[in-house]
């Protein structure tokens, strides 16, 4: 009598444990069907997904797009690119699809339902960051956003650099799909508001200036496909390149000139500074290098750092010139103040009654002694003459031509340079 009992007990739990796990089974089962039931009410039978939707004469259909950016940052000139972030807004109509009476806000539905195969072709890398956004109202219009990270390869020329304008252009077109299926164009008419900005972007090293959209046609095995474009522009600002170039530059210039102030003798300290000078231009010129990609073409800065490197050489060279100057002038009086104790000596002995004369030879004795002054008279005498005859001549007078010509230079490469920042 126990053991029937025992028996149905047994069979009993294992009833409840199946029905348990069914109902598991069944609710596991229904639970993504009815979360998608939505999108399959709006397929019929007959829905191809990867068929292009046409419109009812049959024409090709109209996609248009959008973009609203985020960001705009990490400009790296070195490699060329940046990064944009924000999401681009496509909108079509799909007449196959079937209405129920409401409208349809399910961002499943894209994988059930035909969608653009949008390319990015200036994009090196492109990443989809959420789900995605979609809407079909009772009118059969899909409305479909996707948030977008981009990594865009930008073709930059430095010729005017750091007064150049870059200008990036940002590419979308359809893969498979041709103008005969596909009506790719701006959201707005003639592309006006079809770029739009979350919020006012100021990137660190550029302004950004005002986005221009079109359209452009490309045939491709004998079909044609339409592209849509985005020009950037991208407006450098010069509040940087002046802190850290021009104004040091400068600077290393016109303490190179403070040489023409220094003795001609002392050669270590002119020699010392003229060099140090020259170091510390070609040093800044490599800093400068390493910010850019490898070019085989000049920059304007590579301009006005080859002028402030001759300044400071040709700087160099005059005291070359001044210095050798000055010797040889010193060398000349030397031996023109011992021809005339040569001559005195042998005057005195042709004549010997001047040896008697006591006060002409004090004198003569007193002219040795005097000659460093004499030799400093005589320099100073000779740099309102000719300055090959005197180093210290030379001097003075580079102390007005190296900063006249440097001004000169300055004027006429900043009105150029800013003439074509202004209107290129």
């Amino acid at each position: 009598m126990l053991l029937p009992v025992k028996i149905y007990r047994i069979k009993l739990f294992f009833l409840i444990c199946l029905s348990f796990f069914l109902s598991v089974v069944s609710e596991t089962k229904c639970r993504e069907p009815c979360e998608d039931q939505d999108c399959f009410d709006l397929i019929p039978e007959d829905y191809k997904k990867y068929t292009t939707p046409r419109t009812s004469k049959g024409d090709p259909l109209a996609v248009n797009f959008s973009l609203t950016i985020f960001d705009l940052d990490e400009i790296n000139t070195e490699s060329m690119d940046f990064r944009m972030h924000g999401y681009v807004h496509s909108t079509w109509t799909d007449e196959r699809l079937t209405m129920n009476g409401s409208e349809v806000n399910n961002g499943k539905c894209s994988s059930h339902i035909w969608t653009p195969d949008v390319v990015f072709e200036t994009a090196k890398s492109s990443q989809i960051f959420g789900s995605t956004y979609l809407h079909i109202t009772l009118d059969k219009t899909v409305n479909m956003a996707q948030r977008y990270s981009f990594k865009v390869g930008c073709l930059m020329y430095f010729e005017h650099y750091p007064f150049d304008r870059q200008n990036c252009v940002f590419s979308m077109a359809l893969m498979s799909s041709t103008d005969k299926e596909v009506n790719l164009r701006w959201d707005k008419e003639y592309g006006k508001d079809a770029i739009a900005f979350f919020k006012h972007i100021e990137p660190l090293q550029f302004k950004l200036g005002e986005p221009i959209t079109y359209m452009n046609l490309a045939n491709y095995n004998g079909a044609n496909y339409t592209y849509l474009y985005v020009d950037i522009h991208l407006v450098r600002r010069l509040t940087g390149s002046i802190i850290n170039i021009f104004a040091p530059s400068t600077l290393i210039v016109a303490v190179s000139w403070v040489t023409f102030w220094i003795r001609v003798e002392a050669a270590p300290a002119r020699v010392a500074l003229s060099v140090t000078s020259l170091l510390t231009l070609c040093t800044q010129v490599q800093q400068n290098k390493s910010q850019l990609p490898p070019l085989n073409y000049i920059t304007a800065v590579d301009i006005w750092l080859f002028v402030c490197i001759l300044m400071v050489f040709c700087a160099l060279v005059e005291f070359a010139f001044s210095y050798n100057s000055f010797m040889e002038h010193k060398v000349k009086n030397v031996q023109a103040m011992n021809n005339k104790e040569t001559d005195a000596q042998s005057k005195s002995k042709v004549n010997p009654w001047m040896e008697a004369q006591d006060s002409d030879a004090s004198d003569l004795k007193k002219e040795l002694r005097k000659f460093p002054k004499q030799l400093k008279a005589a320099s100073n005498k000779c740099s309102y003459c000719c300055f090959p005859c005197n180093g210290a001549a030379l001097d003075v007078f580079c102390r007005k031509l190296f900063p006249f010509c440097f001004l000169i230079f300055a004027i006429v490469y900043w009105v150029h340079f800013l003439n074509i920042y202004n209107y290129q």
